[in-house]
């Protein structure tokens, strides 16, 4: 209803954005999209990190550290976005590739801290654990650490935010993936001012 000259949409849902992304193509103002893909409408461009290869950089990360053998837990983001079903794809590919690894739980999390907390009350006796993101690695730290099993666990998450960097250098975590979101804000932003100019 303003008419803007671009949109740009990081969606939470990407079949729920197809309707909004069709009435901006209906009224001629053109979308772009960062982070998350829209399974539909017509979107000039897309911009985003390659989700299968940062979860097979976990899957390898917690292969290396376990000698290839182990108990693991996979913490899922909101299932309806490309970003949590590809990161899942890339770890669950490597993981298939190391018969002694199993994945004994793999929870939806929603990408949300305290839904990470309240999935590891519940969590069996592990040795590693992969979360889509830290904001769900940070959330599991805190039931671990409560559980008193912090040190017994490698622990690797996803897009390296800053408390998730001091709880490496604090050795409460292991690792994480680097997707830092500033660097595609600011991608998305000169693609949408290329292409108005």
């Amino acid at each position: 209803t303003k008419n803007p000259d671009a949109i740009i949409i990081d969606t939470c849902d990407s079949d729920a954005i197809v309707s909004s992304i069709e009435a901006c193509n209906e009224a001629g103002i053109p979308v772009f999209t960062m982070d998350r893909e829209a399974n539909g409408g017509d979107v000039v461009s897309h911009i985003g990190y390659d989700a299968i290869k940062s979860g097979k950089l976990a899957g390898q990360f917690l292969v290396d550290s376990l000698g290839g053998k182990g108990k693991i837990v996979e913490l899922q983001g909101i299932m309806g976005t490309n970003v949590a079903q590809q990161r899942s794809e890339g770890f669950n590919s490597v993981i298939a590739e190391n018969p002694d690894m199993e994945i004994v739980a793999c929870q939806v999390a929603d990408f949300d801290r305290a839904k990470a907390m309240s999935v590891m009350e519940n969590i069996p006796e592990i040795d590693g654990l992969y979360a889509a993101n830290d904001e769900m690695l940070l959330g599991a730290l805190e039931a671990m650490d409560a559980a008193g099993r912090t040190e017994s666990i490698v622990k690797v998450g996803c897009d390296a935010i800053d408390d998730t960097l001091e709880a490496i250098k604090g050795k409460r975590v292991e690792a994480t993936i680097a997707e830092p979101p500033f660097f595609l804000g600011k991608a998305i932003l000169n693609t949408a001012y290329d292409y108005l100019e």
